[in-house]
């Protein structure tokens, strides 16, 4: 059995256009760090980055190129289909969804979620609760890709948000779902970057430990900790369920689906 990681990446955004390509520290932009970091998963060694055929994206691949990190390009709002190239194009049964912009993205949640899947074979596979950001990995079977691409038809926000459909039809897919441990539930950090200030916070965290990038979930938690004027920065801005980059974001007090 292959398992990937496909990092989802597009500069596209209208909520915050180019956010990918934009600096955190140094010459490292947000998509640098969140291979840097999906690099350090102990269980998968396959990382691919699935971006647009647009034009405007060429600046993915000259990171991707920059760290010798494979790239598949598909359609802008197909996301679904871009999923199902990628990873027939580098034949992986199994991934773990990553966005672009979690440059704080904990590989040690990547690991647990491949851990539960191989413990319990599943569809899809989450564990909710981490700050947002850093545990925003999903872990979906092709089969199950290939199977909702079937039944969603033509259906443009099944299409464009990915996992939609499976959590929709949690008697039609075997969905694992668990809770983060609970010294790691803190709903009131925001570390995914969705705007300017979104990005002064990673920004803040990554010049702490600089010139280190291999910061753990732990640190960063103790760091926001003892400086909450840092954490407060973005703490008023506002999420979607679903972003328009096709995101995930599981509210805090969701319970566990239907295996």
């Amino acid at each position: 059995m292959k398992i990937g990681i496909v990092v989802q990446a597009r500069t596209g955004s209208s909520r915050f256009p180019g956010k990918a390509l934009k600096p955190v520290i140094g010459d490292r932009t947000v998509l640098h760090c969140v291979l840097e970091r999906v690099l350090r998963s102990r269980l998968i060694h396959t990382v691919v980055v699935a971006t647009t055929s647009l034009p405007r994206d060429d600046g993915i691949l000259r990171i991707t190129d920059s760290l010798g990190i494979p790239t598949f390009r598909g359609s802008e709002q197909d996301v679904l289909r871009r999923y199902i190239g990628a990873m027939d194009a580098f034949g992986l049964e199994v991934v773990v969804r990553v966005t672009a912009d979690c440059p704080l993205i904990e590989p040690l949640v990547i690991d647990a979620l491949v851990e539960l899947y191989l413990q319990s074979p599943c569809d899809y596979a989450y564990i909710d609760g981490y700050p947002r950001g850093t545990g925003e990995a999903e872990l979906i079977t092709h089969s199950a890709l290939v199977r909702e691409d079937r039944l969603v038809g033509s259906d443009a926000h099944h299409r464009e948000h990915v996992v939609t459909f499976l959590l929709e039809h949690p008697t039609d897919f075997r969905l694992a779902i668990r809770r983060a441990p609970k010294q790691y539930v803190r709903p009131e950090f925001r570390l995914t970057v969705d705007e300017q200030l979104d990005l002064d916070v990673v920004q803040r965290v990554y010049e702490n430990f600089a010139p280190r990038t291999d910061f753990s979930l732990d640190e960063i938690i103790a760091f926001l900790d003892a400086h909450p004027e840092i954490a407060s920065l973005n703490r008023h801005v506002k999420h979607k369920p679903w972003s328009s980059d096709g995101k995930q974001h599981h509210l805090p007090g969701s319970v566990d689906l239907p295996r």
